[in-house]
């Protein structure tokens, strides 16, 4: 991982389940919003005093395809055993798959370390096909336990990674374990705590935010202009980190907007509207109706 590319891949793949994640989330939040509409209208009517958002949640360490033909498949175990068992095979074979030198020594630790990362992640997305078929016999919580010890070991391989290294790349690296230790707690938490969305989206924002500063670090240390080791780039890490948390929560506050605008602009757009009848309220809407009336007129 001692390069921009070494980098930049691991970086892309928290992105990439860290975006499709709140992808997930999102759309449940969208289904959420649109019956809060629907709701709110029978209050209007009378019909309800109880219009409150509800959603109807409960986490997963894996999201599943919204695709009939992929519904019940794993599939995105099934791409992190693909994506780990290479990530372990190429550094293994980076490193020539010998551990020690000709003197004794140990060598290619790097690409060790990286492959025991991989491995971890290996381990936890086996355990979720696992719980998912129901092979073995799993405690319900095991995966989220899996995937926890995935991310406290990232943590500990990179907080064991700087020593010996110049003060910057001390500084670059200390975001990566902070964010690493942060999200094995979080999903220990959301092991117990399976109903809590805010839990969910927090797992997801760090891992985005795990993937984003993988990228810095690679522009940081191995960009076109690599930083120089001085004391005000030591400083302007900080501030380029809280760029990073600022930026995302903007996104993420953007996305839930856009959400909420496109809910409600969906709702007057059909024409989605309450009416009432002598045997209590009823959910209709204005094409509905319309098509009802011009059926009685034909046939009339």
């Amino acid at each position: 991982m001692g390069s921009y590319v070494g980098h930049v891949l691991p970086g892309s793949i928290f992105i990439i389940f860290g975006l499709w994640w709140w992808f997930n989330i999102f759309a449940k939040i969208a289904k959420a919003q649109l019956n809060y509409f629907k709701r709110r209208s029978l209050a209007q009517q009378g019909c309800t005093e109880k219009f409150d958002l509800e959603l109807d949640f409960e986490s997963s360490v894996w999201m599943k395809v919204p695709l009939p033909c992929l519904r019940d498949f794993p599939a995105e175990p099934c791409l992190k055993v693909i994506g780990c068992t290479v990530g372990i095979i190429a550094e293994l074979s980076r490193g020539e798959w010998s551990l020690l030198d000709s003197h004794g020594h140990f060598s290619h630790l790097n690409n060790f370390g990286h492959a025991t990362m991989y491995g971890s992640f290996l381990l936890a997305a086996m355990a979720e096909i696992l719980r998912h078929y129901n092979i073995l016999f799993l405690p319900p919580t095991t995966d989220y336990v899996m995937f926890s010890m995935a991310f406290f070991l990232v943590g500990e391989l990179f907080y064991f990674h700087v020593e010996g290294r110049n003060d910057l790349e001390q500084k670059v690296h200390i975001p990566l374990y902070t964010v690493a230790f942060s999200i094995a707690f979080i999903i220990m938490l959301e092991a117990w705590q399976r109903k809590s969305l805010i839990l969910c989206m927090v797992r997801s924002f760090l891992v985005v935010l795990l993937g984003a500063w993988f990228f810095q670090v690679a522009h940081v240390l191995y960009g076109s202009h690599p930083w120089q080791d001085i004391s005000s780039n030591h400083a302007f890490v900080a501030i380029v980190f809280s760029w990073h948390i600022l930026g995302l929560l903007a996104f993420l506050l953007v996305n839930l907007v856009v959400i909420g605008v496109v809910m409600f602009a969906f709702r007057k757009a059909t024409g989605w509207s309450v009416v009432l009848n002598p045997s209590g309220c009823q959910e209709k809407s204005e094409l509905h109706s319309l098509m009802n009336t011009e059926h009685d007129n034909e046939d009339a």
